[in-house]
């Protein structure tokens, strides 16, 4: 729901979610999931447009038939509501690092966490990373580019997948743990980035980034359950 709209419109994200081969979950009283939605940007590009004050919740339908087909009942799931408060630029800088991101294959980079063939999208937030590093959006302009260098993807000219670019994604990563991103996006990039290292033969590094992850997310509620792989891979001191 935006500022001043008297209800409430579908999210439309770029990319719909494949339900085939999940398997259903029976949760425990108080038990939890966590997960991410991209709400930043879908198919109808940017979705926070203007400052103010906007609305988001959650809206599933509840019903299953003997078939196993959702919706075939009646009844809904319905979250509690999410205030979300978009300010406008407060500084020099941010209004710069604006303008380089409300672009519409920006917008589809930092969705689809990387994408070599959105040379403008990249290009775009290592401006943002490199040349404006104390504007609010640089942390997310790392993030995304930090992400991108550990899932190149293939080249469409020469039908190649390029190397993982490991000391290009840990420059990139450098201190993100102490900033406000999102808990389950650092430790899923950081984690991948501790592998990688491992792969190359750095497992002292990786060990010492898991260390770090730990330390910093641990009293994340959000990612107490993918906590727990990353401490079991800890050796002991």
């Amino acid at each position: 729901q935006p500022p001043g709209s008297q209800g409430f419109s579908p999210f439309r994200p770029f990319i719909l979610a494949d339900a085939r081969g999940q398997r259903s979950r029976l949760l425990k009283p108080g038990e939890a999931i966590y997960d991410e939605v991209k709400l930043f940007f879908g198919a109808l590009g940017w979705t926070f447009t203007q400052p103010g004050t906007y609305a988001v919740r959650a809206d599933y339908p509840a019903g299953m038939s003997e078939a196993g087909r959702v919706g075939d009942t009646q009844g809904r799931l319905v979250s509690e509501v999410v205030q979300i408060a978009v300010r406008a630029p407060g500084q020099e800088t941010d209004t710069e690092a604006s303008k380089l991101l409300l672009d519409q294959q920006t917008g589809l980079y930092l969705f689809l966490e990387g994408g070599d063939h959105l040379e403008k999208g990249a290009a775009n937030l290592r401006k943002v990373a490199k040349d404006l590093p104390s504007a609010v959006q640089a942390p997310a302009a790392r993030l995304a580019l930090g992400m991108a260098a550990l899932q190149p993807t293939i080249d469409p000219k020469r039908r190649i997948r390029p190397g993982v670019r490991v000391n290009e994604a840990a420059e990139y990563l450098q201190g993100l743990l102490d900033t406000e991103q999102s808990a389950l996006s650092l430790l899923r990039v950081h984690d991948r980035l501790a592998d990688e290292l491992e792969r190359s033969g750095n497992a002292g590094d990786a060990d010492k980034l898991r260390r770090q992850v730990v330390e910093k997310l641990g009293k994340k509620e959000a990612v107490q359950q993918p906590l727990q792989g990353i401490k079991s891979r800890i050796p002991p001191p």
